[in-house]
């Protein structure tokens, strides 16, 4: 688990994927 979306806040609810 990584910090994938640098341009916004890493959350559980606001995963990239």
């Amino acid at each position: 688990m990584r910090p994938h979306s640098t341009f916004l806040r890493w959350d559980p609810d606001m995963l990239p994927l």
